[in-house]
């Protein structure tokens, strides 16, 4: 097999990240947007000593799950790799996906997977996205989503799966922008959903303008307009009660909130804890937490700006008295170093992990057993669908 080869491949499987996986000559290779139990005609665009990659030509024998993809820059777009596979299967796969990993990098014969939950909405469910906005060499302005492991930018007029009026921004932008002539651009854009933006009031001016107002569970919540706040918002009041059930509140603990955001969590879990501390980094996050808590009357609530794991010395009675539950929800790259060990001197019964990377989550949930926790459950939530992408709630609790 070299780079070049045009081969058909059996699709016998499928690897976390959404390719597909075959075997040529008896070697590994991967190939994106196809579905298990294919048979493609594949051009081999990469070779390497344990495995190759590759790229479907076209499908000489779908398989009994694959249906016809919506979006028209299917198989460009870095986005939507599993829109050929149907919803069911999708589940089934990031359920299957999920365990293996834990196994795998978690080092948990048997991870305790819960049956997942399927989104409300599988297309039109993203309330924020980031578009592409580049001049290319040629002068002309190029606006899109990043291609499917290249380093250019996928054209697009329509996605399927941002909100439509998320749709309507990026094209109403795009058309001023290259209505400006000698104009160079090279930047991402973050839009958010009409039905998200703030209306005008006293919380809202006392944040300042870069601000959107988000609605969750008969809650609003001001978050700062390039901060973060979860995307599928027809899913995301599921993921708190996840996330509620998991703390075991009786309504006396002490909860520590860390990467608390702009006070999702720890709002929704103060109505049944003593005391909340939430942590955070971004000064924009925790102004808004902080005005959230006044805004909604919760008065057992406090969030400092800083380390999201080990408490400043503002904190530190914190550490001295030990939180009952700790609520973790980092981003993608996980745990920083020393992290778990900081968990740890917490002394907490319980701890619940929040992650949309299941890979660095069971590489973080490993050595937090090694230190003293037991994992009992895992939750995930299919926060993006037609994506390889899942949400985990993972529930520990100290031996």
């Amino acid at each position: 097999m070299k780079q070049g080869d045009v081969v058909e491949v059996s699709i016998r499987g499928s690897a976390f990240g959404g390719e597909g996986v075959g075997r040529i000559d008896g070697q590994v290779v991967f190939v994106p947007f196809v579905v298990s139990g294919d048979l493609a005609e594949v051009e081999v665009l990469e070779v390497k000593k344990a495995f190759a990659r590759g790229r479907a030509l076209r499908i000489l024998q779908p398989s009994a799950d694959r249906i016809e993809p919506r979006c028209s820059a299917h198989g460009r777009c870095g986005g939507c790799c599993y829109q050929q596979l149907r919803y069911d299967r999708q589940l089934a796969l990031k359920e299957t996906q999920a365990a293996e990993i834990f196994r795998r990098i978690g080092g948990i014969p048997e991870p305790p997977v819960k049956p997942i939950l399927a989104s409300p909405l599988s297309f039109r469910y993203r309330d924020r996205a980031e578009f592409h906005f580049r001049t290319g060499k040629d002068g002309r302005l190029q606006a899109g989503f990043m291609g499917w492991r290249e380093h250019r930018i996928e054209e697009i007029d329509r996605c399927e799966i941002v909100h439509r009026s998320i749709e309507e921004k990026f094209l109403a932008c795009r058309g001023k922008l290259r209505g400006r002539e000698g104009l160079s651009v090279n930047r991402k854009v973050l839009f958010w959903s009409d039905e998200e933006s703030a209306q005008s009031g006293a919380a809202e001016e006392a944040a300042g303008r870069g601000f959107v107002l988000r609605h969750v569970r008969g809650q609003s919540f001001l978050v700062p307009a390039e901060g973060f706040f979860q995307a599928n918002g027809s899913l995301t009041g599921a993921l708190v009660d996840a996330v509620t059930e998991a703390s075991g509140l009786r309504g006396t603990e002490v909860v520590l909130d860390a990467y608390s955001g702009s006070g999702l969590f720890a709002i929704f879990l103060a109505a049944r804890a003593g005391r909340v501390v939430g942590i955070e980094r971004d000064p924009a996050a925790v102004r808004c937490a902080r005005l959230n808590a006044e805004r909604l009357g919760v008065r057992n609530a406090v969030f400092f700006c800083g380390d999201a794991v080990v408490p400043s010395s503002r904190e530190a009675s914190l550490e001295r008295s030990g939180a009952d539950v700790v609520v973790l929800d980092p981003p993608r790259i996980g745990l920083g170093s020393g992290a778990a060990e900081g968990l740890a001197r917490l002394r907490p019964k319980r701890i619940v992990y929040v992650s949309c990377d299941p890979a660095t989550q069971a590489r973080d949930i490993r050595r937090l057993t090694d230190l003293g926790f037991a994992l009992r459950s895992l939750q995930p939530l299919d926060m993006f669908p037609q994506t390889s992408h899942v949400e985990i709630v993972g529930l520990l609790e100290a031996r």
